[in-house]
């Protein structure tokens, strides 16, 4: 199992230099942090609670902030299909632009499948109905978009010689309008993540991701924009 892991972890960071030796010298980098608590209730054997809370550009010193909320529902339609949706509440303080608060109804479905005695691989398509509002200029906008994410994980590894285990994620996402373009500061097109994350013990977990995101500034075309993240997931499961 060690050496299983170890061949993971180095298989992972291989594969985390690609985006670094495609980007062009033309895009602008930007880092961020991002910090956010999930929590997890099993209502029954069909329905289980799942919601997240958090906030970004704080810890890094930005000229912005976001704060958000996102209660959702799981649906467990099968062993390997489940539903899932939600809304999200979301502010976004900037200092030199406009600061909108956003309400974001969404509906997904996740595909699980296959899962092995190494790897899970899942494919997850969301779609999210966004409502903007901007407070400064009593405005107001709405917006289609569409998600999709495939992800590779392992099951939980445990190394014995220090009584520790640990479980490793890697996941691509593309994000795409449906209609106009969507007018905000960051618009996300793609997002690279890998991460680690480490049993506390059955209900609590800690997940550190590293993402790289292409993205653009505005309405402006193309991808202009590559986007270090360093995210620290805390997930609580409640029994």
């Amino acid at each position: 199992m060690k050496r299983i892991a170890k061949v993971q972890i180095i298989c992972l960071i291989i594969i985390s230099q690609f985006p670094y030796a495609f980007c062009q010298d033309t895009y602008e980098i930007d880092h961020q942090s991002w910090l956010d608590l999930r929590t997890y209730y099993v209502i029954n054997d069909l329905w289980t609670y799942d919601g997240d809370y958090g906030i970004r550009g704080i810890l890094s010193g930005e000229d912005w902030q976001r704060i958000y909320i996102n209660p959702s529902g799981v649906y467990n339609l099968s062993s390997q299909t489940v539903l899932r949706g939600g809304i999200r509440f979301m502010f976004t303080h900037e200092i030199t632009t406009t600061n909108p608060f956003e309400i974001r109804p969404w509906q997904g479905i996740r595909f699980i499948w296959p899962r092995t005695k190494f790897l899970i691989l899942s494919q997850y398509a969301r779609l999210e109905e966004r409502f903007t509002f901007y407070k400064e200029d009593n405005n107001s906008d709405f917006v289609l978009r569409a998600r999709y994410r495939i992800m590779v994980k392992t099951p939980n590894l445990r190394w014995e010689s220090i009584n520790q285990t640990f479980y490793f994620l890697a996941s691509f996402e593309f994000f795409a309008n449906l209609g106009k373009a969507i007018e905000e500061t960051f618009v996300d097109r793609t997002r690279l993540t890998f991460g680690l994350g480490y049993l506390l013990n059955k209900s609590f977990r800690i997940e550190l991701n590293h993402i790289i995101q292409g993205s653009r500034k505005g309405s402006a075309e193309g991808i202009n924009l590559s986007v270090r993240i360093f995210r620290l997931r805390l997930k609580y499961y409640i029994n």
